[in-house]
């Protein structure tokens, strides 16, 4: 059975991971990622909404629209496989992005503070 991280040692976790959190803006109209793109990291909606579709027919047909909070590209980026859709920005958006190296960086501190 797994013993649980006392709750000081998951603080200092959080906090850590929170300053790997890089902000990004964009403009209404503005693509995120593009269907077949690798994903380069997570996002999380801070503001704002996110438009997912798919090219079909010469136009596009709407999968979903993200909402503030939601995550955005963890499955693909867990799983290593190209986003089978895209993103773009229906309204002036803020996301935080965790790349790939920062949260490697995480994962690392997070051994660290395991086996303080």
């Amino acid at each position: 059975m797994e013993t649980a991280i006392p709750f000081h040692k998951v603080k200092k976790y959080l906090a850590n991971l929170v300053h790997a959190e890089e902000r990004i803006n964009y403009k209404s109209g503005q693509v995120l990622f593009y269907e077949g793109h690798q994903p380069y990291g997570i996002y999380v909606l801070r503001k704002g909404r996110i438009r997912l579709f798919k090219k079909k027919n010469g136009g596009e047909e709407l999968l979903k629209i993200i909402e503030p909070t939601q995550i955005l590209g963890e499955t693909e980026f867990l799983e290593g496989k190209p986003f089978d859709y895209s993103a773009k920005s229906e309204t002036d958006v803020s996301v935080s992005f965790f790349s790939r190296a920062s949260l490697q960086a995480e994962k690392e501190k997070r051994h660290e503070v395991k086996d303080e």
